[in-house]
């Protein structure tokens, strides 16, 4: 297993993936997470298993939700993975 910063060629596999409940599939959000980590907002690392990406996990520097008591801290936005069982496979954690 490999861990490493989101490049835009993480992208096309993230949305391949099914990865089951709150796995992100949606090609906007990915490009709004590339935007944001471009500009120093947010950290989003990716892990990958013999080529495919098995799990991501985003820290926002600064939280965006006007609900949040500590606007000025870091916020965990994501973190989800998925399952490779004994014979490789990959299935929804």
């Amino acid at each position: 297993m490999t861990i490493a910063s989101i490049t835009p060629a993480h992208v096309a596999s993230i949305i391949a993936q099914d990865g089951g409940n709150g796995w992100n599939r949606d090609e906007r959000h990915w490009s709004e997470v590339l935007r944001q980590v471009e500009m120093g907002r947010r950290v989003t690392l990716i892990a990958t298993h013999e080529g495919q990406v098995v799990g991501y996990g985003s820290l926002l520097w600064r939280s965006s939700s006007p609900a949040s008591p500590l606007p000025a801290f870091p916020r965990c936005m994501i973190l989800r993975l998925m399952h490779i069982t004994a014979s490789g496979a990959l299935r929804p954690a």
